[in-house]
């Protein structure tokens, strides 16, 4: 019975565990070469879920290990002061940008990416083969370089609730941000590869010190562009209802331990008379 006890007890306690666990799935099914999902509780790595080993160091001291979405698990605050994460640029080409954010910060107001606070930030300055996403105008804005454009989408993204924001580029074709699995921005980019600078910044423009306030989630870069469907899938993965836990089948009654019969009275007769002749036989070999 105890050893019943203490597996419906942890049951109890990982389930919210396994739930999280379907979004990383749903991730990692569209291979990502770059996954950080923020779940340390300490320290200055920020580790790459891809299997990539494309680590990345937390800088000024955001505050780790805050609440999530339940999907989601823990979460990374930025101050909006300095606070960003450092982390190699491993896409240039074809691509897409992904991230959870949530804030109540008010970004600065522009027409290009570069002027706001950086979401993912991989900007040199100048005219150059370089790229932005942004909180812009409380939107999310997604600039490419050379030339110079941005496209930036319709729902505001500083209401205090989590939002899952997302920049795709096709190389020599299209840019595109999707907010809550909805395409909202589309505009077109150059046929150059974006490889200008060596590093990916999330939630810092660094190049002019702008930096985003908020919580920042299950960040990721692909080397692909993903289609609508699985942005889509990717959203709903992060907001779909945490299951219940899985009723537990009731414990089966132990049975009845069956009464002792009790001898009839020719039993114990001859149980009787095998005693004396056992203690008859006794006697004759002592004697």
């Amino acid at each position: 019975m105890n050893r019943i006890c203490c597996a419906l007890a942890a049951l109890a306690f990982s389930w919210p565990t396994v739930a999280a666990a379907q979004y990383p799935a749903t991730v990692l099914a569209d291979a990502p070469v770059a996954y950080y999902r923020f779940e340390e509780v300490a320290g200055t790595s920020a580790l790459d879920s891809s299997g990539g080993g494309n680590n990345g160091t937390y800088t000024n001291g955001p505050v780790l290990a805050q609440a999530g979405l339940p999907q989601l698990g823990l979460a990374v605050s930025f101050d909006g002061v300095n606070d960003h994460v450092v982390t190699p640029r491993t896409v240039a080409t074809d691509f897409t940008l992904e991230m959870w954010v949530r804030s109540t910060a008010t970004s600065p107001v522009g027409a290009q990416a570069f002027q706001g606070d950086g979401l993912l930030w991989s900007d040199v300055g100048g005219s150059a083969n370089d790229f932005v996403f942004a909180a812009l105008n409380d939107r999310a804005a997604f600039f490419t370089g050379n030339p110079d454009t941005t496209v930036i989408g319709t729902t505001a993204i500083n209401d205090g609730i989590w939002h899952h924001v997302v920049a795709t580029r096709t190389m020599g074709g299209t840019k595109q941000v999707y907010v809550d699995g909805v395409l909202q921005a589309t505009g077109a980019t150059s046929g150059l590869p974006l490889n200008a600078q060596a590093l990916i910044m999330i939630a810092g423009n660094t190049l002019d010190s702008r930096y985003f306030e908020g919580l920042v989630d299950e960040v990721a870069y692909y080397i692909t562009v993903l289609s609508p469907a699985r942005i889509l899938a990717h959203f709903a993965a992060g907001t779909a209802p945490i299951p219940p836990i899985p009723p537990v089948p009731p414990i089966p009654p132990i049975p009845p331990i069956p009464p002792v019969p009790t001898l009839g009275a020719f039993a114990q007769l001859a149980l009787f008379a095998a005693m004396l002749s056992l203690a008859a036989l006794a006697l004759s070999q002592r004697g």
